[in-house]
């Protein structure tokens, strides 16, 4: 993969953070819930107005991966707080936040861990292979990596089929979601509509018992991302 250009963040340390790979995989509802006020306050400073689609479409037990574009830095904290913490999330953040400790500090109470963008980050998608594995969670996953600040339809880089390796993998079934900021650039605080689509089967992403070809995990990935560009297509106008 290409090197990605690392931007600086204010009070962002130059010291690779340590994570725990090894942690114990809990369920922290609990916590979410202490944290809902906080997202709250968060989101409504943020947004004019949110309004979520679909809810009813994120599985209420065992796991699944759930796929969105990314158009803004609250993007993991807008699932959770859409679906009223009734599951527990695990999601990738760029390495860069978590040595950023204001931000270290909301990202990890709600299940975020850290990827290398530009990288084969082996340990990071071990983890997300695990959090799947262990039957309990869902992993959230915002292929295109950057924020999208364009607001346009989401497209994804041809190359971007991790996610698709691990829903092969781990075989669960994929839950589509978007984001859609109105696309006024100059409003300070956009309207946001987030809508979770139907699961889609593991079996229906064309997998080959056993297969590891490379045409295979880029079909899927364009099933999977079709789904995506429908969901923010209904509210594009």
């Amino acid at each position: 993969m290409s090197s990605t250009k690392v931007k600086k963040i204010p009070l962002m340390s130059d010291k690779p953070y340590d994570f725990d790979w090894d942690k114990p995989l809990v369920e922290r509802v609990g916590l979410y819930h202490f944290w809902m006020p906080v997202a709250h306050v968060l989101l409504n400073r943020e947004f004019e107005t949110l309004d979520f689609y679909g809810t009813e479409n994120v599985p209420q037990n065992g796991p699944f991966l759930l796929v969105s574009n990314h158009v803004n830095g609250f993007d993991p904290i807008t699932m959770v707080y859409g679906i009223r913490a009734r599951r527990r999330f695990f999601f990738m953040a760029k390495e860069e936040f978590f040595r950023t400790f204001y931000i270290r500090w909301l990202l990890e109470p709600l299940g975020g861990f850290p990827v290398k963008r530009g990288t084969a980050d082996r340990d990071s998608m071990k983890f997300a292979q695990r959090v799947l594995e262990d039957g309990r969670f869902g992993l959230v996953i915002f292929p295109q990596g950057s924020r999208d600040r364009q607001r346009k339809r989401p497209e994804l880089d041809s190359t971007a089929n991790g996610f698709a390796m691990i829903a092969r993998e781990a075989k669960v079934p994929v839950v589509p979601a978007s984001v859609h900021l109105e696309s006024d650039l100059d409003k300070k605080h956009p309207k946001c509509i987030v809508r979770f689509g139907e699961p889609i089967p593991f079996e229906d992403l064309g997998f080959t018992p056993g297969s590891r070809k490379k045409k295979e995990l880029n079909a899927a990935a364009a099933v999977i991302w079709e789904k995506v560009q429908e969901l923010w297509d209904k509210d594009e106008m």
